[in-house]
C-alpha cells in the first residue's frame, strides 16, 4: 500500500463520525503493528469500527449473533451454552467461564439503577433477541463473581467488535461494574497480550446498547476475552459479534509507522473535541 495513501484512507474513513469519538490507541513495542481499541465514544464506537475496518479493506462477519442458538426465557442453571455453535460455519470457538445464565431470549436484563450518572443512550435500544447473559442477581461464586468470554479464531483476525446490553458503570460510583477487552495473539486468551481496553464509565441501563472494539493493523488477533471481575449483583447481555478480515493489514513498516501517526494526531484533535454521550 502506498504509505501517503495508507494514512489519508484511514483519517478520511474514520472523518464521519464528525471528531466526536476519542479513540483509545495502543502501540505495541514493533513499529510493524498498531492495536485501536474503541471503547471511549459511547454513542458512535461501532461507526468508528467499521469504518477503520473499511479503511483497511476488511469484511466484516456478522453471523454470531445467538439468534439460532438455543435459548431461554428466564435466569436459569446450569447455562445453556454451545462453544461450538459457530465452529463449524465461521472458524470461531466460544468460551464461558465464571457468573452467566448463558443465551437467553429478551430484551435484555432490564436492571432498574437508571438515575445513576453519568448516564448515556449508548448505540440505541437493544430488542427482543437471543443474547448471552453475563453475571448473576445474587452472587453465589467467590471473589465477587467474576465472568469472562472468549473467542478464539481458526484464523487470526484483523478486528472485533461487539455490543453490550444494559452495563451499569457509572463513574460516579465505586460500585460501578466495568468490562475489559483483552487481545491476544495466542487461542483463548493465551501467547501475547495484544492489547487491553476498558469499557466506558456510564450507566446504560435499562437495555442500551454499548459497543466496543479492537483493530489489529497487523491482523495477528487470535482472541479476544471479554471479562468482568465483578459479576455478582448485576447482570449484562453481550449480543452482535463482529469480526473483519482485512487484506490492505499486515502494511509495510513505513505504512503502519504513518498509520501510527495519522491516528495519534486524530487522537489529538479528539481530546479537543467536545464529548456528546
Amino acid at each position: 500500500m502506498n504509505h501517503r495513501l495508507a494514512s489519508r484512507m484511514l483519517l478520511t474513513a474514520l472523518r464521519p463520525a464528525g471528531y466526536a469519538a476519542l479513540l483509545t490507541l495502543s502501540v505495541v513495542s514493533t513499529t510493524e503493528a498498531t492495536i485501536i481499541g474503541f471503547v471511549d465514544n459511547p454513542t458512535g464506537n461501532s461507526v468508528d469500527w467499521t469504518n477503520a475496518v473499511i479503511a483497511l479493506g476488511g469484511t466484516i462477519n456478522a453471523d454470531i449473533n445467538f439468534d439460532a442458538h438455543p435459548a431461554r426465557a428466564s435466569n436459569t442453571l446450569p447455562a445453556l451454552f454451545q462453544p461450538d455453535f459457530y465452529s463449524a460455519t465461521d472458524g470461531v470457538t466460544m468460551a464461558l467461564s465464571g457468573a452467566s445464565y448463558g443465551v437467553r431470549s429478551s430484551v435484555g436484563p432490564s436492571e432498574s439503577n437508571t438515575s445513576t450518572g453519568p448516564t448515556s443512550p449508548g448505540e440505541g435500544m437493544h430488542g427482543n433477541s437471543n443474547h448471552l447473559s453475563l453475571g448473576f442477581n445474587v452472587c453465589t461464586l467467590p471473589q465477587n463473581c467474576p465472568t469472562a468470554f472468549a473467542l478464539t479464531f481458526d484464523v487470526p483476525v484483523a478486528g472485533l467488535g461487539l455490543y453490550l446490553i444494559d452495563m451499569w458503570n457509572p463513574a460516579s460510583s465505586a460500585l460501578r461494574r466495568g468490562v475489559t477487552l483483552n487481545a491476544y495473539d495466542g487461542p483463548n486468551g493465551a501467547g501475547n497480550l495484544l492489547g487491553s481496553f476498558d469499557a466506558a464509565q456510564f450507566n446504560f441501563q435499562r437495555n442500551r446498547q454499548y459497543f466496543m472494539g479492537v483493530l489489529d493493523t497487523s491482523q495477528s488477533i487470535t482472541s479476544v476475552v471479554i471479562s468482568r471481575a465483578n459479576g455478582g449483583g448485576d447482570i449484562i447481555g453481550l449480543d452482535d459479534v463482529l469480526f473483519a478480515r482485512a487484506p490492505n493489514a499486515l502494511p509495510e513498516p513505513g505504512s503502519a509507522a504513518l498509520l501510527s501517526l495519522g491516528l495519534a494526531l486524530l487522537l489529538r484533535k479528539r481530546r479537543k473535541a467536545p464529548e456528546h454521550c
